[in-house]
């Protein structure tokens, strides 16, 4: 199960990427509002997530939606360079 974030008409909606299609997760105040609410409590969330996209309609082919960030507001990134020892050599 892939997360992701779109828009689609002015709301950010949140859905899965499965191996068969793309689901749309149904938004209201009992569902997950974001990949890291998920993720921060999978063990809870997880299961809900699962019997939603059994009971929903798949999207056929790849949504034309605007794709968002799956993690919105993160706390830190972090960057590998993994040209560093090329670089590291020239100087």
């Amino acid at each position: 199960m892939r997360l992701a974030m779109w828009r689609r008409d002015g709301q950010n909606l949140l859905g899965v990427v499965e191996a068969d299609g793309w689901y749309e997760l149904e938004p209201g105040p009992d569902q997950p509002q974001s990949v890291q609410q998920i993720v921060s409590d999978l063990d809870y969330w997880g299961p809900r997530v699962r019997e939603q996209i059994a009971s929903s309609v798949k999207i056929p082919g790849e949504p034309s939606y605007a794709w968002l960030p799956p993690v919105g507001t993160p706390g830190k990134i972090l960057c590998v360079g993994l040209n560093y020892a090329d670089h590291a050599k020239e100087t």
